[in-house]
């Protein structure tokens, strides 16, 4: 099942935390990384030239709000999903962030893996965030 690779690109301020997300999707073959913009200004003409399939915006250290990225962004490549990286993943907590029209909220906590999942998820419009609700249910674990 081939499904071409999913274009990624990443606005986050915090520099080092941003090139640590970048070096775990450079090492994914399903993944063509776009590159990591640290500014408004870079970011949108990034994302211009690119078009990515995934966005990924950490909101943190920007004069703008989160549903200003989120606007600037969808206004320069519209069919971009949009995954934003906040604090916590909890209800209702991430309802701001989804109200702002991020596509998925992740944290950058979550195991790489699961962080490569779930952008996978996104960009096929199979992306459930009710499956971030069960994980993190004291009740989801396995029982020993």
């Amino acid at each position: 099942m081939m499904h071409g690779r999913t274009t990624v690109m990443a606005l986050d301020a915090l520099w080092p935390v941003g090139r640590a997300l970048g070096r775990v999707f450079q090492r994914n073959d399903s993944i063509s990384w776009a590159g990591l913009a640290i500014d408004t200004e870079s970011w949108r003409e990034m994302v211009l030239a690119a078009k990515p399939d995934i966005a990924l915006i950490d909101p943190l250290g920007f004069r703008q709000s989160t549903a200003q990225l989120v606007n600037l962004t969808k206004s320069v490549s519209p069919r971009s999903k949009l995954v934003v990286f906040v604090p916590t993943v909890a209800e209702p907590i991430v309802e701001r962030w989804y109200a702002s029209g991020a596509d998925a909220c992740l944290a950058k906590w979550m195991h790489p893996d699961l962080i490569l999942s779930f952008v996978s998820k996104v960009k096929q419009g199979t992306f459930d965030r009710g499956e971030i609700d069960e994980m993190l249910s004291p009740m989801s674990g396995t029982a020993g």
